[in-house]
């Protein structure tokens, strides 16, 4: 058995010894360094790592620049990315974020280029319905005057942009009395003349009130005969201006200025 004192003296005796040879730890100490630092020196026959770049999604940082306003980072995104109108998650686009961001800039710059103006998130809401929810007058009637459709509604409340006017914020009664003035006069207005926001390909049916629908393209001038009736109120009767053909048309494909097709402005600029 191993006293107490035997174990100190031990100890003491390691310690001294430690003392005594600090060349030994410190050539030690060195040697084990320069293993370390080898190591991390290339040599001849190390391959070459490739440059590391961090990459961004371009489409991330579209979504991104439009929320917080970077009009150039905006336009550079929107070049690189296959789709600028794609969404995200939640099916927001860029333009709905720049819009509900109030980043005029931006908005004009996305629509310009040929974002979708009527593009809904999953809840059915289009820009149009994001700045009617800031009662952002400007931006509402922009978007209007760029092809938005009025008669858009949402998917949970079915509400057109008109309805989501904020009543306890300010510039309501602008916003509000603007939006209902173009929903109550679309097809009245203009002497009945409306824009077809898409392509609308009858299907085909046995039913007869159905075979009285009219065909349209995106872009084409319909002239308004007939606000519904009393049984229907969301199909209007319109004459094609082109064929002179006429029908019912769906008024939620209606606008009262023609909308910016995706691709047609690609060269815009800032």
């Amino acid at each position: 058995m191993v006293s107490d004192s035997e174990s100190e003296c031990e100890h003491s005796d390691g310690i001294e010894s430690a003392i005594s040879s600090p060349t030994s730890i410190a050539t030690t100490v060195t040697t084990t360094a320069a293993l370390n630092l080898k190591s991390l020196l290339k040599t001849p026959t190390t391959p070459k790592n490739l440059t590391r770049r961090v990459m961004f999604d371009p489409l991330a940082l579209l979504l991104d620049a439009a929320v917080i306003g970077e009009l150039e980072l905006v336009v550079k995104a929107a070049k690189e990315v296959e789709n600028p109108s794609q969404p995200n998650d939640e099916g927001l686009t860029a333009l709905h974020n720049a819009v509900c961001a109030s980043n005029f800039d931006c908005v004009k710059f996305l629509v310009e280029f040929g974002c979708d103006i009527n593009f809904a998130d999953n809840d059915g809401w289009t820009p149009l319905h994001c700045a009617a929810s800031c009662n952002n007058t400007p931006m509402v009637q922009f978007l209007v005057e760029h092809g938005a459709c009025i008669y858009a509604t949402t998917i949970r409340d079915n509400e057109t942009a008109a309805e989501k006017c904020e009543e306890e914020e300010e510039n309501y009664a602008t916003c509000s009395q603007y939006l209902l003035f173009v929903q109550n006069d679309l097809g009245v207005i203009n002497n009945g003349l409306v824009y077809s926001l898409y392509d609308y390909e009858p299907s085909n049916s046995l039913d007869e009130t159905m075979n009285n629908e009219l065909t349209f393209k995106d872009g084409d001038q319909l002239r308004i005969l007939r606000r519904g009736d009393e049984n229907e109120s969301e199909w209007w009767w319109a004459k094609h201006e082109t064929s002179q053909h006429e029908g019912y048309i769906p008024r939620n494909y209606l606008g009262l200025y023609p909308r910016v097709r995706p691709g047609s402005m690609a060269s815009t600029s800032c």
